[in-house]
């Protein structure tokens, strides 16, 4: 019988969700509405393929050849977030500068990490009890994920539209979510938790681009009403204020 993995089902419907809102919000430019299908497609084949892991898992013998397998598995899961940071840095290609081509350099350093893991353990290999197990070093790589997600959402989504206190939260949250993926994987192992993250991730940028158009003149750039709307009612709140 094929298992089921009711936190994968949790994260694919998530992702599901956000396909479906993007397909039914006319404000995000086109561009936008690229990047989060090719990442939500991503994300889609890493939650089937920790599926096929988990399949695979049940029907192998303590055998090295089936510990190879599940570890090439594992690891081409995890190309799903250079993968899917590269669409990200490739959102922001007709500003791209200097700081881009650092991120590009390294998120490629990422993605051939998790290549070579596939092979030779670089940050995790399965124990005798196809349990995940960290190589030396492993946390450095993990903090790197964090750093590079960090910079590439403040380099090409922070600046790139009008972002205020309420876009600022989400983008806070959404590294504290990433973080907490990276962490679930390096200290417990727990392989379901990065996709559960990382779909919440997916939501949460995904609300802080919608919120950040909806607030944005698409011709000028600049505010427009509603983002006068949410500044004039959050400036009410601490203090009173005539308007003329």
């Amino acid at each position: 019988m094929f298992p089921l993995i009711f936190s994968d089902l949790i994260s694919l419907t998530v992702v599901v969700y956000v396909l479906a809102r993007i397909w039914a919000n006319p404000s995000l430019e086109p561009e936008a509405v690229r990047m989060f299908r090719n990442i939500g497609i991503t994300l889609i084949a890493a939650i089937a393929l920790d599926h096929i892991w988990e399949y695979c898992f049940e029907l192998s013998g303590e055998s090295d050849l089936y510990r190879g397998q599940l570890q090439l598995i594992a690891s081409i899961e995890f190309l799903s977030i250079p993968v899917s940071l590269f669409f990200i840095i490739w959102y922001h290609r007709k500003k791209r500068d200097f700081a881009d081509g650092v991120l590009i350099a390294g998120d490629l350093v990422l993605f051939v990490l998790d290549l070579a893991n596939a092979w030779v353990p670089v940050y995790f290999y399965l124990d005798k009890d196809y349990y995940v197990a960290n190589c030396r070093g492993a946390g450095w790589i993990h903090l790197f994920a964090v750093v590079l997600t960090a910079f590439v959402l403040i380099h090409d989504i922070v600046h790139l539209k009008y972002i205020d206190d309420e876009n600022l939260i989400l983008i806070i949250f959404v590294l504290l979510t990433a973080a907490l993926g990276e962490g679930s994987f390096y200290f417990d192992g727990n392989v379901t938790a990065v996709w559960e993250c990382m779909a919440i991730v997916y939501l949460l940028l995904y609300l802080t681009f919608s919120r950040a158009f909806e607030k944005t003149d698409q011709v000028t750039g600049i505010p427009n009403r509603n983002a006068f709307t949410v500044a004039y009612f959050r400036n009410r709140r601490r203090f009173s204020s005539t308007l003329i």
